[in-house]
């Protein structure tokens, strides 16, 4: 299957561009304003589509779609599909800067670690920059965010990782990074428990900048911390059969059409991996109270949605969830009678969410250093039960992963 496009991230490419430090929205009011920066639309427009026009993501995934193999640049701008999406862009000369995000594109790509980056060999995508050693001391739940590959399952099992067994993932991270200060030895294992675990690796710490020394992938809400970024980076080494090199731009695309949200984890951390589709007897609402206790999720949850044609448009605009497109579930809560599911978006930010409750969610203290869990804020929402059962295929989790012992 093919994962969502992240319409934020892309967007912070093609507003960027040269300019230096410019950070990622940190709430969703600046991301409107990117969405008017770059593509003239509203966040409806661009998820949902608008006055008859069709949602900008799915135009991401027809070029998708009409680009099976790489092809050059001036080829692919003469596809309906490619000006499609040229047409819904505020400015036209940002295509080629994101198009290589999206679909095949012969003779673009990274400048190497250490090369200086040369505008005329190397006029769009970015280059390889050291970007410093993995930092362990201040893990988060909140940290990992999506950038421009559409792995969405990828991060999803990051934050849900972090969010239930923050101490084991950080001695995770902490052996990986006994190699050495810039180098890390990664240990992952296999995507299910039948399947060989690969042999350790060794991840330099560089990974894809563009041009402006900005993010392109994986990255944190905290800016300086680095995890996010290097671990996706070995995910990709991985999943591509990289033993050596830097993972290309198109490496980094196809783990978009890649694993499942546990097999994900699975592939982090090991466990047990477990996928839950809700049917008629047990909806998908069923399998997260299964996976609480005490209102907050006891092991590694995830959650994703249908596409888009299996449920009604209506729905998918207020419930303000993305099709295809993989969720951390961090618990539940209950406003005014009403039942919620409390997730988290990989995107780092999402829209309001009509009729959902707001403000503190006391329950995710337990998992939060005692510190209640703001809903709307870092890319957190309620759903209710009844979107989050019509909008979700299933669940999934990791099991058989203990804690680690006190002191350990």
């Amino acid at each position: 299957m093919r994962w969502a496009f992240n319409p934020i991230a892309l967007a912070q490419v093609a507003v960027s561009g040269a300019g230096k430090g410019r950070r990622w929205p940190r709430s969703w009011e600046e991301v409107e304003t990117l969405f008017r920066q770059a593509y003239k639309a509203d966040a409806n427009a661009v998820f949902y589509g608008s006055g008859g026009a069709p949602a900008l993501i799915d135009l991401l995934d027809r070029v998708a779609d009409a680009v099976p193999k790489a092809a050059t640049l001036a080829s692919l701008r003469r596809l309906p599909a490619v000006q499609a999406l040229e047409a819904r862009l505020a400015n036209p000369e940002w295509l080629p800067r994101l198009l290589a995000f999206i679909a095949p594109v012969d003779g673009l790509g990274f400048t190497p670690p250490g090369a200086e980056f040369a505008p005329a060999d190397n006029p769009i995508i970015g280059s390889y920059e050291k970007i410093g050693a993995l930092e362990v001391g201040s893990v988060s739940w909140r940290d990992p965010e999506q950038g421009c590959t559409n792995d969405c399952y990828l991060i999803a099992s990051m934050i849900a990782l972090a969010w239930t067994r923050p101490r084991k993932w950080r001695k995770v991270l902490s052996d990986a990074t006994k190699a050495g200060k810039d180098t890390l030895t990664v240990d992952f294992h296999g995507e299910d428990k039948d399947a060989d675990d690969p042999p350790p690796f060794d991840v330099p710490a560089f990974v894809p900048l563009d041009a402006g020394h900005n993010w392109l992938y994986a990255h944190s809400a905290d800016h300086d911390e680095t995890w996010p970024a290097l671990i996706e980076r070995a995910f990709v080494m991985l999943r591509r059969n990289l033993t050596n090199g830097e993972p290309t731009v198109d490496d980094y695309r196809e783990i978009g059409n890649d694993l499942f949200p546990h097999q994900a984890a699975r592939v982090l951390i090991g466990g047990t991996p477990v996928s839950h589709l809700g049917g008629e007897q047990l909806k998908p609402y069923d399998f997260v109270v299964e996976r609480c206790e005490e209102s907050v999720t006891e092991s590694p949850t995830m959650a994703s949605t249908r596409k888009k044609d299996e449920v009604p448009h209506a729905d998918w605009q207020q419930s303000t969830l993305v099709p295809d497109h993989a969720y951390a579930v961090l618990g539940l809560a209950v406003d005014n009678g009403v039942k919620f599911v409390v997730l988290r978006n990989p995107h780092g930010n999402n829209p309001p969410v009509p009729g959902a409750p707001v403000g503190e969610w006391a329950a995710g203290a337990a998992l939060n250093e005692g510190q209640s869990v703001r809903l709307e804020k870092n890319g957190v929402l309620a759903v209710s039960e009844q979107h989050f059962n019509t909008c979700f295929k299933g669940v999934d989790g990791l099991d058989e992963l203990p804690e680690l012992p006190p002191g350990g």
